[in-house]
């Protein structure tokens, strides 16, 4: 199943990590990419993804996991792209509860 390229809950836990350093800029710099591709996405698909791409080039909808994407998105086919996913949806609220102002 880990097989996305970038994951919201990496993201955030590697910019804890950086804040609790003292790296601060560095932690809100990549919560704020991660919160803008989160968005980005969520405006042109209408749901948050559970993994996207590091380029932020590839829709989410169409990454691999567990084989081809199932087009259009059906909830009766089990693995397929995963949307409005669970951690994804609550990081992105701490994300954003954790961008210094």
């Amino acid at each position: 199943m880990w097989r996305g390229p970038v994951w919201i809950n990496y993201n955030y836990m590697i910019c804890e990590g950086l804040k609790a350093y003292g790296y601060n800029a560095l932690s809100d710099d990549i919560l704020g990419k991660t919160a803008k591709f989160l968005n980005e996405w969520y405006l042109k698909k209408g749901t948050i993804f559970e993994f996207y791409d590091s380029n932020n080039q590839i829709s989410p909808d169409k990454l691999n996991r567990k084989g081809k994407p199932v087009e259009p998105y059906d909830l009766t086919v089990k693995y397929q792209t995963i949307r409005e996913y669970g951690w994804s949806n609550t990081l992105m609220l701490d994300i954003l509860n954790g961008l210094d102002a």
